[in-house]
């Protein structure tokens, strides 16, 4: 997607204005894999807290969708980031931790240990995701999460 490509290629300003758009469009989407899907690429970047809130509002109506069960550790995934992008550091690593066992994509397995590792690393304790920069090649695939978790781990590593 587009989202991702920005924000590697480091045009906050492009991104900014086409994550708004991309929210115009999906932010009332009840299609789970369309609001996951968005809602990662819309957090790949800080965002105002607007912008927040539509993302978390996008993940609340395709959770509430008729007959999807409990919720998937996918949409679990985007909604610790998102609780990780809101400042909500605790809720975020709690949130992860029994969906670590969950996903079944090994790009999304990485995400989460990365997401857990940044939030544990803003609440003062050490962490180490086992995932680096040099483990997320983009070598085929899923392209967007290839970049997503190389993304991801870009942030972890300025943390250390």
């Amino acid at each position: 997607g587009l989202l991702p490509l920005l924000a590697e290629t480091a045009r906050t300003n492009d991104f900014a204005q086409w994550r708004s758009k991309m929210l115009d469009q999906f932010d009332h989407t009840a299609e789970p894999d369309v609001a996951e899907a968005t809602a990662m690429d819309c957090l790949l970047l800080p965002a105002p807290t607007a912008d927040l809130d539509r993302v978390i509002q996008m993940i609340d109506t395709a959770e509430s969708a008729p007959s999807l069960g409990p919720p998937r550790p996918q949409a679990q995934l985007v909604r610790a980031f998102a609780e990780y992008r809101q400042g909500r550091f605790a809720d975020a690593a709690s949130r992860l931790q029994p969906v670590l066992a969950a996903l079944t994509d090994e790009n999304q397995r990485k995400q989460a240990r990365l997401i857990l590792a940044l939030a544990q690393r803003k609440l003062g304790h050490p962490a180490d995701p086992g995932v680096t920069e040099s483990d997320c090649k983009l070598t085929g695939g899923d392209w967007d999460q290839q970049t997503i978790t190389l993304l991801l781990a870009r942030e972890a590593a300025a943390l250390q």
